[in-house]
């Protein structure tokens, strides 16, 4: 009987640490979640027509993607130099990528800057910094295509945790029928 109750603890004892294991991998999510709603995020500094302000001297009026181009109008009260960099620049493969920028240095106006920029799954981004403050313009990347699923090798989610579960059950009746058939012990062969 007490080989019973050892059999039958280890078995309660793997299926709380399985529970467990799920609850602590929602645990901190709930907690950065908390984390967020107490920090204060200020608004980019915009006016209403959507301008940018990179400084009190340079703002971004407008800007757009095209054909792997990006167009960037800069206003400036003084004279600035204003940098594009790519930022999406080698995402397609691994190692170090050197961003390609270029750099202006424009006097007081509004000027319309243009420079190639690399797409990475329909997507780019580049960063326009100048003097006081910089920002980075993004296009949406498109979803991956191969959708991979870590789980997809044990038929995904429910697959991997019915056969845990199902392990967890057959070990059970194994113990449970090793410790009835053996009252007497271990018996020698």
């Amino acid at each position: 009987m007490r080989r019973f109750f050892s059999a039958l603890l280890l078995v309660t004892a793997v299926a709380l640490a399985m529970g467990m294991g799920g609850w602590a991998a929602v645990e901190p999510v709930a907690a950065q979640e908390n984390q967020s709603a107490n920090q204060t995020t200020a608004a980019p500094p915009s006016t209403a027509n959507g301008t940018l302000a990179l400084s009190d001297a340079a703002r971004i009026t407008h800007w757009e993607f095209e054909d792997e181009t990006v167009h960037v109008t800069v206003e400036l009260e003084i004279s600035r130099t204003v940098t594009i960099s790519d930022s999406v620049v080698g995402l397609n493969s691994s190692g170090a990528s050197r961003p390609p920028s270029q750099s202006w240095s424009l006097s007081r106006g509004t000027h319309n800057l243009t420079m190639p920029v690399e797409r990475v799954r329909g997507g780019m981004a580049v960063e326009v910094e100048t003097a006081g403050g910089s920002y980075v313009l993004r296009h949406a990347m498109d979803p991956p295509e191969d959708g991979a699923n870590p789980f997809e090798t044990f038929g995904g989610e429910s697959g991997l945790f019915w056969g845990v579960g199902m392990t967890v059950i057959v070990a059970a009746l194994a113990a449970w029928y090793t410790v009835r058939t053996e009252a007497s012990g271990v018996v020698e062969a």
